[in-house]
């Protein structure tokens, strides 16, 4: 049996204080590979794909795509919030330079995900 340190799950409730989507962010980009890495339960459901028939297959190459996807589009996403974030923070009243640097963030975004799509939202636990 793997155990979570709660100090963990403490980070996350913290982070979610602060804002929803600081609590999104922190969950899926620290607890929820936390959670792969430790062979919880969820984890590993969670790499589980079903095919037709029944048939159950663990971590394959789409799935490992999809999580790479994701990650991209987390990492844009933080970037972007600590963008804003620090801009309000410090009451820099930066809101031009800070459109700049998200534009930049969906570029870069965009062309490590192939060149297909914008990234989108990361999806809510």
């Amino acid at each position: 049996m793997t155990y979570i340190d709660l100090r963990q799950l403490g980070l996350a409730i913290k982070a979610r204080e602060i804002s929803d989507t600081l609590g999104m962010l922190c969950f899926q980009g620290y607890l929820m590979p936390t959670f792969f890495l430790h062979t919880t339960f969820w984890g590993i459901s969670q790499q589980i794909q079903k095919h037709e028939h029944g048939k159950k297959e663990l971590h394959n190459r789409e799935m490992e795509r999809n999580h790479a996807a994701s990650t991209i589009v987390l990492a844009c996403n933080l970037m972007a919030h600590l963008v804003e974030n620090t801009d309000s923070f410090y009451k820099l009243d930066a809101k031009e330079y800070c459109a700049k640097i998200a534009a930049a963030i969906g570029l870069i975004g965009k062309e490590l995900l192939g060149g297909e799509t914008e990234p989108q939202a990361a999806p809510q636990p």
